[in-house]
């Protein structure tokens, strides 16, 4: 495996998502590159449990499809118990803990079973068990050529996850893996050493880490992405056909877009290169939209939202990039909404209120989109807000938006 996948992975581990933490994805690859065997040494390294959960050879019970019933008499009960291996995921106090699970072989789950599964990688739940939010779950699987009994995975199924190709190694990296190995562990073992493990990483601290730098990258990541599908709004839901190689792969809608966009705000709050951060937005949206948003964030060139707001840095609108205009703003207007302090939000939220003001003039539809969302967040009272509703008023009562 590339470093720039085992970066992705690192990347999706402490993205955070609507379910928790951690952005779905599926690896895909031929058998025996190693996807399972580097996957253990990341979990390793982050000190975090790991279970592999072979698609192909482990029965329906293992998926909390298997019905037993719980009482007797009129308040017997049929449900869904989770597996044994669940209580990897827990504490000894039952609580959920930091994990990650592999569900190797996917595309051998026949179809019976892809419900189960579609909750699992959506919602972390198996049958009547809750994983928690803490479980990353990762899928590998080999394209149905390569597998037996491999099945495509349906169309709303890969529109849950991003998809990543694990390509086998060159000679040469492969080479290099093999000069490079340590002595195996049960060697180790056998000679009395202990084995060389490498440093755990503090993985709560890089979860601290994002979430101290979210608001502002989140906002910036919006901001780009709206802006894009105010431009493009065919791209925001698109479906490939049925026989298309992509219909396994990922598409945009609605969801996708939103794990893509928060994908790329945590690769941007941890450092990663735009090859990274362009690779992993692909497994989301796929490559064509993926390469128009690329050329769209280049040309945009944003400021910092947070440094708009709070007067550090200029930015005034240049009515021959409309789209611009429109994705700063409404980067401000993410970044006003998630300020928890009230008093910081208010100014925040007066100081964007002059700004969409500024723009007025010359482009009215793209202060909408960031007033629509200041006047939802109850701020439309502040005194700065008052001449701009005056003008936007027939506009947004006709949208049926009240401030």
């Amino acid at each position: 495996m590339s470093d720039l996948i085992e970066t992705m992975i690192e990347i999706l581990m402490v993205t955070p998502t609507a379910d928790g933490w951690g952005a779905p994805a599926m690896f895909w690859g031929p058998p025996g590159v190693g996807k399972t065997k580097r996957l253990r040494r990341i979990a390793q390294k982050y000190n975090i449990p790991l279970f592999v959960l072979p698609v192909g050879a482990m029965g329906e019970g293992a998926f909390g499809v298997t019905p037993a019933v719980d009482g007797v008499g009129k308040k017997a009960r049929l449900r869904y118990p989770a597996p044994a291996w669940a209580d990897l995921f827990e504490d000894e106090d039952g609580l959920p803990r930091n994990g990650m699970l592999f569900v190797d072989e996917f595309t051998t789950a026949a179809p019976a079973l892809q419900p189960p599964l579609l909750g699992l990688v959506q919602e972390r739940t198996l049958g009547d068990h809750y994983l928690g939010d803490r479980v990353r779950v990762f899928g590998a699987g080999n394209p149905p050529d390569q597998a037996a009994a491999g099945y495509d995975i349906s169309l709303p199924q890969a529109n849950r996850m991003g998809h990543y190709n694990w390509d086998a190694p060159s000679q040469s990296q492969w080479s290099d893996h093999m000069l490079n190995r340590g002595m195996p562990l049960v060697l180790s073992k056998a000679l009395g050493k202990a084995p060389m493990l490498e440093q755990a990483t503090d993985l709560v601290a890089i979860e601290k880490l994002v979430a101290q730098n979210w608001q502002t990258s989140y906002a910036k990541s919006i901001g780009l992405v709206t802006a894009f599908t105010a431009r493009r709004p065919e791209l925001l839901h698109k479906m490939p056909p049925k026989e298309s190689n992509e219909a396994s792969r990922g598409w945009c809608s609605p969801r996708s877009w939103d794990l893509a966009t928060a994908v790329d705000a945590t690769a941007t709050i941890l450092g990663a290169d735009d090859m990274v951060k362009d690779t992993l937005m692909a497994g989301f949206i796929g490559n064509a939209a993926t390469t128009e948003f690329i050329a769209f964030r280049a040309s945009a060139d944003l400021p910092d939202p947070e440094r708009v707001l709070d007067g550090s840095e200029k930015w005034a609108h240049n009515p021959d990039r409309p789209d611009r205009t429109m994705a700063v703003l409404s980067a401000c207007a993410s970044l006003v909404v998630g300020t928890t302090d009230k008093a910081k939000q208010d100014a925040r939220g007066g100081k964007l209120w002059s700004l969409i003001g500024t723009v007025l003039n010359d482009a009215v539809d793209c202060g909408v989109p960031a007033a629509r969302v200041l006047a939802n967040a109850k701020l439309g009272r502040l005194q700065a807000a008052t001449p701009v509703l005056v003008k936007l008023r027939p506009v947004m009562e006709a949208a049926g938006i009240k401030a």
